[in-house]
């Protein structure tokens, strides 16, 4: 649910591979996902980002009010795919990050 105002928040893979995603266990995200009517599928992914800080930065205010976060990538096969961002974590070295997103129905 996005606040009048507010635009979508998305992080994007421009350029390399496609994300290796690995799949958590749904308890891992207790407290991220407000209940619904689908059992989510949580999964984690590193990705290489020009400025993973100010990234979760954005992604902070976005969550505060209220806005959703999306990855947007290209899977091998070509298709653009948009999936939520439920946590970001920055890497030592500020270049990297690691994303914990709902990866929907298989």
């Amino acid at each position: 649910m996005n606040q009048p105002g507010m635009q979508a928040v998305r992080i994007s893979i421009t350029q390399g591979p496609s994300p290796v995603f690995e799949l958590l266990p749904s308890a891992y995200i207790l407290g991220f996902v407000p209940e619904g009517r689908r059992e989510p599928r949580p999964a984690r992914t590193r990705v290489n980002l020009a400025d993973a800080a100010r990234q979760r930065d954005v992604c902070r205010d976005a969550w505060a009010s209220r806005v959703v976060v999306h990855l947007e990538y290209t899977e091998e096969a070509g298709t653009l795919r948009r999936v939520p961002v439920l946590a970001i974590k920055v890497g030592p070295d500020s270049s990297t990050a690691t994303l914990v997103v709902d990866l929907g129905r298989p």
